[in-house]
């Protein structure tokens, strides 16, 4: 199938300008989600010492 470069840039530009607000709301809501977590649960923070090289 052959495009044309016009189509090919505006494909683009929709993709970019349609994919990134997506991405940064999905980081703003898991953001907003985890503090909510992690005042009910009480964590304030995590000791990751021990952690290290670990998967």
């Amino acid at each position: 199938m052959k495009w044309s470069p016009a189509a090919v840039f505006f494909t683009r530009l929709v993709i970019v300008i349609g994919a990134f607000p997506l991405m940064l709301a999905d980081e703003i809501i898991g953001a907003i989600q985890y503090e909510y977590l992690c005042k009910r649960y009480g964590i304030s923070s995590a000791d990751l010492s021990k952690a290290k090289g670990k998967k």
